[in-house]
């Protein structure tokens, strides 16, 4: 049984507006949305020169971290309760019905966050740090330590995660089972970072391309980066 329980009458729409930022985790969101062929508005937000959302975000939920749905009179905050949320209620096709492809959707509901985006998000901030400008005579002792963190932390947490996803996708085409699910999604942004900081360089994770790719592809996905590549083309000009 869904946590949520589905729409009551599936013919009375429900008004949804996305909180969106961009260089966000809150793309997931709206490629959810247009799998799920509903309705919604877009509040498209942009980082500050400190790379946060405006302040304004508080407004609506007291951390001020984007994305945030609302749905008529709900406040949902964090993407894995907001997919989880939106796939109950109104697209049950996205969630697995048999009890094994159920766990395993689960699984990666919460691994995608909970597990696979902290070494993604150190590697961001030592790259920032490497690249950081600074007096030439402090870069050694950046370089020393940044190599130490990626040596000793980030290069065998790559390694322990990437072994893992590639092992998992040479077993079946999608995470949860044969089907695509919204632990696809929700996967989809940590894997984009992956790729980012280069821990998928190299050819040494085929399926894992090749999954990738084939989210690419999907209609859904491209409608998405459609609707909001001019949010930010606009962020990148800021």
């Amino acid at each position: 049984m869904p946590e949520f329980e589905p729409a009551a009458d599936a013919s009375v729409k429900p008004k949804i507006t996305l909180h969106w930022l961009n260089q966000s985790r809150s793309q997931r969101i709206v490629w959810l949305l247009e799998e799920l062929g509903l309705e919604y508005d877009i509040k498209n937000y942009m980082r500050t020169p400190a790379m946060m959302a405006p302040e304004e975000v508080k407004e609506i939920h007291p951390l001020g971290k984007l994305p945030i749905v609302v749905v008529d009179d709900k406040v949902l905050a964090e993407s894995g309760l907001i997919t989880e949320y939106l796939i109950d209620k109104f697209g049950p096709d996205l969630r697995p019905k048999d009890e094994d492809s159920l766990l395993k959707y689960k699984y990666f509901l919460h691994y995608a966050e909970g597990s696979l985006m902290p070494p993604m998000l150190v590697g961001f901030i030592i790259g920032g740090i490497t690249n950081a400008p600074v007096p030439f005579f402090v870069k050694p002792l950046i370089r020393m330590i940044t190599s130490g963190v990626e040596s000793r932390y980030l290069k065998p947490n790559y390694k322990a995660h990437f072994d893992f996803l590639e092992s998992e996708l040479s077993a079946r085409p999608y995470l949860a089972g044969e089907e695509f699910s919204g632990a696809d999604i929700l996967m989809s942004f940590p894997l984009v970072a992956a790729k980012r900081v280069g821990a998928l360089e190299g050819g040494a994770y085929p399926k894992i391309s090749e999954y990738i790719k084939r989210c690419g592809d999907r209609e859904a996905f491209k409608r998405a980066t459609i609707k909001t590549e001019a949010f930010e083309t606009a962020g990148a000009k800021l």
